[in-house]
Parts: C-alpha cells; structure tokens; sequence
C-alpha cells in the first residue's frame, strides 16, 4: 500500500503534536574518562619515562596544499618512550575488538611518523590499557602481540556510576 501525500501529512501531524512521541533525549554531558584514565596510568606505570598524550601518528603526505595531511593523521592515546622500547598506549572503559587493528594501525604508522625520527629504530609494542576485562578481546590481543592491562583509575565511583 503506498501512501499518499494527505496520509504522510496526517502521519507528521499527528506525531508533532503527540507529547513525548518526538522528544529528543538528552545526552549525558560527556566525561572524557578515556583520556583521564591513560593521563593517570602513564604517570603512574610510567614515571619517569618520556611521554606524549593524545598524539597524532603516521606520515606528513606532501600536498599542493602544504602540510593539510598533518591534520588528517590518527591520533593514539599516549606514547612512551623507555630506554629499551616505545609504548603506543589506547585506553578504552571496555575494549571492543576494533581497538586491536586501531593500535595495530598506530603501530604501523609509527616509524614513518616524522616527529619520532630519533626513535624509529626502537621496538614498538602495543597497549591496551582498559577497566574492565574482555576475555575475547584480551586472548585477541594477546594472539596479535599487544598487551591488555586492566587499570583502575581514582575516578572509578564516577565510571560507575555514568553507565
């Protein structure tokens, strides 16, 4: 049966004027837990070691524009920089199987990232550093050489009680 344009009026109306049928939830205001909880774990696993938070990753691609590419590069949550290694850290409340390819990705990118130059020769290793556990996710990652690592941030009464 198709409707004609007098039904689909019809239909409109009566769900503009019918209360609560149309109304647009609220969207909780949103907490950057994510970025709070790598800000605190590195300071906290990695103390005294060199580190960069939110950092954009891969190559400069040379453009009639100039340098538009850097911009559309991706950004992992967090580098560090050991004496022996460099850690690509993505945190996530409750890893999904996507943030094994994600840091998968920013790994790959790395050597070819032109403002880690001095470092490119070191070994990369990745980190999944997250609140709650995902066995699935966890034996992923593991298969893939990335580290999982369950952290509990000061903030977690907040975690908790935003879900």
């Amino acid at each position: 049966m198709d409707l004609t344009d007098e039904d689909i009026n019809r239909i409109a109306t009566a769900i503009a004027t019918t209360p609560g049928i149309a109304v647009r939830a609220k969207k909780p205001k949103r907490k950057n837990f994510e970025k709070r909880m790598v800000y605190e774990y590195t300071t906290s696993a990695y103390p005294n070691e060199l580190q960069w938070k939110n950092v954009r990753v891969g190559p400069i691609k040379p453009s009639k524009f100039g340098n538009m590419y850097a911009f559309l590069r991706r950004w992992a949550d967090a580098i560090v920089v050991t004496k022996k290694e460099v850690v690509i850290i993505e945190g996530k409340i409750k890893p999904a199987a996507g943030v094994i390819s994600q840091l998968q990705l920013y790994i790959e990118e790395f050597p070819r990232t032109p403002e880690f130059n001095m470092v490119k020769h070191m070994p990369v290793r990745g980190e999944i550093v997250s609140v709650f556990a995902d066995e699935i996710v966890d034996r992923m990652a593991h298969d893939a050489g990335l580290r999982t690592v369950i952290y509990e941030p000061s903030f977690m009464q907040e975690i908790l009680e935003s879900l």
